[in-house]
């Protein structure tokens, strides 16, 4: 589905649904019905000088819907960039808001949502923020609160998406400020996000050759920061350092017709600088998940995983892993709901969870 020719604004989904299209001898061609999209990608020409590829989300109800001119079909997308290894402490730098517990030293994840709604041929767009199951974010209600101040505001939602998808980090709440360390990281962070995507068509191409097997997907990914954003959040000389690197190493395969999904992945975060004893050890962070598909329409699954990130509780940085188990489901509302929504009973408490803390 081309939504802008020009800018190359393309919708790539499979899914099903019945269509009746209409071809008169004379007048205008008819459609009329629903296609229901279960994955695909988003072509996205964000902000007319970068394209980034968004993942359409699974069981999310999205669907086109013709009511007769095929050019003002109804449309309810959700599409998901993930920007990887981000801090919190760039968002928060100047807005005296401290960190606590297991949140202070999170670097993971960020899902920024586009959700695409109105006529297909000119969507309006709404930004949203999401997170990985299991993560310390979703339990943190005052964090929580200020991320929907920012999601409320759409000045400074577009600001923070700009952001995570040019630079792969938040950028300082309100004005533009907090020093040069966020400009330097930034940069140094975006050409390395360059340099990784290129190696990964190169190693998942060289996999692909050698196994015979093009689901084998390799993902490298690195970043640059600095260890005073694990402790503080405020905006100090030493936050001008870089003197940490981390490197993430990920291979996903699928095995039994799609059935199962698995993703082994480890990180390595270390020193690179002379800075303070406690900053110079070297951690070890792996990451294991495997997602079974339990029903024939794929909307019940269940996900075992062991997760490890960086932990600081203790003022000096260690390891936290993370273990558990989640089941969800997902289903469509009847069809003359309005508007449609999905309804997602995925559980957000990890069951038998189990903490544990190393150095």
């Amino acid at each position: 589905m081309i939504l802008d020719e020009l800018t190359g604004d393309v919708i790539s989904a499979t899914g099903n649904g019945r269509i009746k299209i209409n071809v008169p001898a004379n007048g205008d061609m008819t459609m009329r019905g629903r296609y229901n999209i279960e994955s695909g990608n988003y072509n996205f020409n964000f902000q007319s000088f970068i394209r980034e590829p968004f993942e359409l989300r699974e069981n999310a109800g999205n669907y086109i819907e013709w009511t007769g001119d095929p050019y003002k079909a109804e449309m309810h997308i959700d599409a998901v960039y993930a920007a990887k290894n981000v801090s919190f402490g760039d968002l928060l730098s100047n807005t005296g808001y401290n960190l606590e517990g297991p949140v202070a030293g999170y670097r993971g994840d960020v899902y920024v949502v586009a959700t695409l709604t109105g006529i297909l041929t000119s969507p309006q767009i709404k930004f949203s923020f999401d997170f990985p199951q299991g993560t310390p974010i979703q339990s943190d209600n005052d964090l929580k609160l200020f991320l929907n101040k920012v999601q409320s505001d759409d000045n400074e939602m577009l600001k923070q998406v700009t952001w995570l998808i040019v630079f792969g980090s938040f950028a300082p709440y309100g004005e533009l400020g907090g020093g040069g360390n966020i400009a330097r990281s930034a940069g140094i962070n975006t050409i390395s996000q360059k340099i990784s995507g290129v190696l990964n068509k190169v190693l998942s191409n060289l996999l692909a050759k050698i196994t015979g097997d093009k689901s084998i997907q390799f993902d490298v990914s690195t970043s640059t920061y600095s260890s005073a954003s694990l402790y503080t959040n405020t905006y100090s000389s030493s936050s001008n350092q870089l003197d940490r690197q981390r490197i993430d190493f990920k291979v996903n395969r699928s095995v039994l017709n799609d059935k199962i999904i698995i993703t082994l992945g480890t990180g390595l975060d270390f020193n690179i600088s002379n800075s303070a004893a406690q900053n110079s050890n070297l951690q070890w962070l792996p990451d294991i998940s495997v997602q079974f598909i339990l029903s024939r329409d794929r909307k019940l699954r269940a996900i075992v995983f062991n997760r490890s990130s960086l932990d600081v509780t203790t003022g000096i940085i260690s390891r936290r892993t993370r273990q558990g188990v989640s089941i969800s489901y997902s289903f469509d509302f009847p069809k003359d709901e309005k508007p449609p929504v999905i309804a997602d009973t995925t559980s957000r408490q990890q069951a038998h969870a189990k903490d544990s803390s190393s150095d």
